[in-house]
């Protein structure tokens, strides 16, 4: 949801923990078998609430600083929290001229959200605010709070002419269900331009990766165990995205109940969708990134015969009774690795 920079004390220690989990969970699968020794190590930051790790095979450094520039110039234009950014001066002022670049991310997430019947919302910020999800004290917000933000819980309301985009009052969006697939696609261009062949990028739950190994196999991509593991399974691939999004992802327990951050607009509450994670790999991130939210809302059937639909992305679908459901155009890269769950 809302990624700006965490800068309160309370904040901290979370997100110490979180750059962990990302650090470990990176160097994990920087070093699945097919995987082949780096020149050089893996390079960090953090930004839109997130660590980013970069593995670029044969950069000097030039590369790693130049895509580093470039995540924190979109984070300047997306972040809901920074004061000075175009999302948070549209949703402020309800009105705003904006940047190609900005326009161009909505728009594609405009196409998402007709695409999956708002499966995947861009305006579920005033919902998601009110469980503090977007940077305050978690909460479960009370039945009518929730009915008073409904109406303007809608991406039809969403009005956007070539720049110039318009909110209903007290309507918000939020790119963080997308941006950070936009700025993975944004750093492949960039690579290119560098000569940079072969890439594994990391932001937080999106991967994306360039040019295989270059002892010339596929890079080997780990999928998250929702339980806390280390990874159920790789999917070989050489160049695109992989975007997981699960509620073990995000979440906080109220009067022994678990809430997780991925919301239902139908409801304003938790997708109750009968699953732990939704995978998406495509060509393309910004893609990817919409439409692993989609499925998770969606659920198993609804999202497998989406994706059949569709034939521009394959899925792997963890459910809660421990089953994992793939695709058929992925069944011949992915590999389950955990005996515990069962592979359909």
């Amino acid at each position: 949801m809302g990624y700006g920079k965490i800068a309160d004390k309370e904040r901290e220690p979370k997100m110490i923990r979180k750059i962990g989990v990302y650090l470990m969970l990176f160097c994990l699968l920087a070093g699945l078998p097919g995987c082949s020794p780096a020149p050089q190590e893996a390079q960090y930051f953090y930004a839109m609430d997130t660590l980013i790790s970069l593995r670029l095979e044969g950069d000097d450094g030039t590369a790693f600083a130049a895509c580093r520039a470039r995540v924190e110039e979109l984070e300047q234009k997306f972040s809901t929290t920074l004061d000075s950014s175009e999302i948070a001066r549209l949703n402020r002022e309800g009105s705003a001229l904006l940047s190609e670049e900005t326009a161009a991310v909505l728009q594609a997430g405009l196409r998402i959200s007709e695409a999956t019947d708002q499966a995947f919302c861009l305006t579920l910020y005033p919902a998601t605010r009110l469980w503090g999800f977007t940077g305050g004290t978690n909460r479960v917000p009370a039945a009518q709070e929730l009915e008073a933000v409904r109406a303007l819980v809608d991406d039809r309301g969403l009005l956007l002419e070539g720049t110039q985009a318009a909110l209903p009052s007290g309507a918000a969006v939020d790119l963080g269900g997308i941006a950070k697939g936009y700025a993975a696609d944004c750093l492949d261009a960039l690579l290119a331009e560098y000569g940079i062949t072969h890439a594994f990028l990391s932001l937080g739950g999106n991967v994306q990766v360039r040019g295989g190994n270059r002892d010339g196999s596929p890079w080997r991509v780990g999928i998250a165990d929702p339980a806390g593991g280390d990874y159920i399974g790789v999917v070989a691939l050489r160049d695109g995205a992989v975007v997981t999004s699960g509620g073990y992802q995000r979440n906080f327990t109220e009067n022994g109940e678990t809430y997780h951050h991925i919301l239902d607009r139908g409801t304003l509450r938790p997708a109750e969708s009968g699953l732990k994670s939704a995978t998406v790999v495509a060509e393309n991130g910004t893609l990817a990134d919409g439409l692993s939210t989609a499925l998770f809302v969606m659920g198993e059937e609804r999202a497998m015969a989406f994706c059949r639909e569709r034939g521009d992305f394959e899925c792997i679908l963890i459910t809660e009774d421990d089953r994992v459901v793939v695709s058929e155009g992925l069944k011949s890269s992915f590999t389950l690795h955990n005996t515990r769950y069962q592979y359909e």
